[in-house]
């Protein structure tokens, strides 16, 4: 494990990165905290492996009572699953599970006793004592209710599984364009098509932001946000509907690439 990620990393004012770096896996997942007084935030809260590692990063910080938002921008089990974990540890009753509707569906099979709110009927807008948070609608990427997170004052994207990536090596912040590389390896497959792709990034693209902080993969600085939305809207998608093997799958990648 890297030693500068076993405590919390501040990412951005007020913003964390609380996640969990598990060894030799090239698909990392990422748990963020938003501080904000006894309204924070937690995004996507994370699983059962990595979730008592993100509880200690966040009692660096704040005692966890402080926070009353838990953002799943969608339901499986590598953001969710810690949901259980965390129900046993509220002492608060007005804490409260953020989600879209289609996720909310399954997330009630937990039996959880938390209530959730519906991002479409709160008209895709969270005001968390002052703090406002914009939820942008990204169907189909990867499922039909996915969506991302853009926190207003720190201008930070939580992009979900959008500009995630499979990593060889895990760094936290991407370095430079060769992070589109892992970007690529990780949207050809998962993505269902270029279109769907495109019509989430033209939507991000009206957004002012300084940092996007995916759930898998590197966190993106400013200065190669517009370059790797360029690139990506260039990407072949869908490419399991072309193979019945993860053999094949890379070949197609190899031909995609040349």
């Amino acid at each position: 494990m890297n030693d500068n990620l076993i405590d919390p990393v501040e990412i951005a004012e007020d913003i964390f990165w609380v996640g969990h770096e598990l060894p030799d896996d090239p698909f990392q997942c990422h748990v963020y905290l938003i501080l904000n007084g006894k309204e924070s935030i937690l995004i996507d809260p994370g699983s059962k492996i990595t979730f008592k590692y993100s509880l200690e990063k966040i009692e660096q910080i704040i005692p966890f009572s402080y926070i009353k938002y838990f953002v799943c921008q969608h339901q499986d089990p590598d953001i969710t699953a810690s949901l259980e974990m965390i129900k046993d540890l509220l002492i608060r009753d007005d804490a409260v599970i953020v989600s879209h509707w289609r996720a909310i569906a399954l997330l009630k099979h937990y039996n959880l006793n938390i209530p959730m709110i519906c991002v479409e009927k709160e008209n895709w807008k969270l005001n968390a004592g002052g703090r406002e948070l914009e939820f942008i609608f990204t169907p189909y990427c990867h499922f039909p209710g996915a969506f991302c997170t853009y926190d207003k004052k720190s201008k930070v994207l939580f992009s979900s599984d959008l500009f995630g990536g499979f990593t060889d090596g895990f760094k936290l912040f991407a370095e430079d364009i060769k992070y589109f590389d892992s970007i690529t390896a990780f949207h050809e497959h998962y993505m269902p098509s270029k279109e769907i792709l495109v019509h989430s990034l033209k939507k991000i693209e009206k957004y002012d932001i300084d940092l996007i902080a995916p759930q898998h993969g590197s966190i993106i600085k400013r200065d190669l946000i517009k370059p790797i939305i360029n690139k990506m809207k260039n990407l072949d998608c869908g490419l399991f509907l072309l193979t019945q093997t993860s053999t094949e799958l890379e070949k197609l990648r190899k031909l995609n690439k040349f």
